[in-house]
């Protein structure tokens, strides 16, 4: 008997009908009527090597009356087809399904038309770098990341596709051989937005000193207001040495008596001569405490734009000047 009509036996058993069937067993009748007229026509196609009509015919027989003895003859089907993974799977769901039922004979020939279509077979284990991402190959779905086992595919050409939301799909595409083992990694690229920049850092304190700005400089305005009005009175004695030096000149000019008007030019020296002294330190002092009181609390240059603070001390024969320039 050939490979294709041993399940045929076990199926005609199984779905073999009552002469007479009830009413209440028509409805079950029918589906395994239709399924054993499927699986003849299979059985005769088959033998004329129309391995696709024959496929179609046990899947149509098996739909209507699922019975594990047809998964032999679809597994034959696919094989001649050169469907191997398929085919593995339908052999492997015969004996998983049949079972003790199985003869010891018939699990024989599953077994070895396991091992012949397992060196056709060839494994690739996909990784992708999004988890949950959907593989598909050749446009049908095979699982999402991380797959559980390589994907069991037979010799020809694939296009591997990763894809998940929010990410641009990642391909590949290869040809496998007979047998052949390949390791394919996916890398899928994100859509979304990038995270907004990170802030700018502060900037750095000054250099050669504190960020923090300084005590002001009340030492500098004290001494400025003291030698200021230290020069004031000063300069002002001055000036009065210098009006009695001029007196006293002018007094000795007018007088007719010689050893008197010596008197008076000698006293006009000596106060002249002290009030050009006390009047040059009382300027000195003076200039120095304005410049002080003129100092900014913090020296720094200032702006081309703005004009620099001059002064200069004028001194004549009458009393103590000061020119500036703001």
């Amino acid at each position: 008997m050939s490979p294709s009509r041993l399940p045929l036996v076990a199926l005609a058993a199984a779905l073999s009908l009552p002469p007479d069937p009830a009413p209440a067993q028509t409805a079950t009748a029918e589906p395994q009527a239709g399924a054993a007229e499927a699986f003849g026509l299979g059985e005769r196609l088959f033998e004329e090597q129309n391995w696709s009509g024959a496929l179609a015919a046990f899947q149509r027989a098996y739909d209507l009356q699922p019975h594990y003895s047809v998964l032999f003859n679809i597994g034959l089907c696919l094989r001649e087809l050169h469907r191997y993974p398929e085919a593995l799977e339908a052999f492997q769901r015969y004996l998983a399904d049949g079972g003790d039922q199985v003869r010891p004979e018939k699990r024989a020939e599953a077994e070895q038309a396991i091992a012949d279509v397992t060196a056709f077979i060839s494994r690739v284990r996909v990784t992708a770098n999004v988890a949950g991402a959907q593989i598909l190959v050749n446009d049908q779905p095979r699982g999402q990341t991380p797959l559980a086992e390589p994907l069991v595919l037979g010799a020809g050409h694939y296009v591997v596709v990763a894809r998940a939301p929010e990410h641009r799909d990642a391909h590949a595409e290869f040809d496998l051989g007979p047998g052949e083992e390949r390791d394919v990694s996916l890398s899928l690229e994100s859509l979304a937005a990038p995270p907004p920049p990170p802030p700018p850092p502060p900037p750095p304190p000054p250099i050669g000193g504190s960020s923090e700005p300084e005590a002001p400089g009340w030492y500098s305005d004290w001494l400025g207001w003291t030698l200021a009005g230290v020069g004031l009175a000063a300069g002002v004695g001055g000036g009065i040495l210098l009006a009695d030096a001029a007196d006293s000149e002018s007094k000795g000019d007018n007088e007719l008596d010689i050893g008197a008007a010596r008197a008076y030019y000698d006293s006009a020296d000596t106060s002249n001569a002290w009030g050009i002294g006390i009047t040059a330190v009382a300027g000195a002092a003076l200039v120095t405490g304005i410049i002080l009181l003129a100092i900014p609390e913090n020296p720094e240059a200032p702006p081309d734009e703005e004009p620099a603070v001059a002064l200069t001390p004028l001194l004549g024969p009458l009393g103590l000047g000061l020119a500036g320039t703001f």
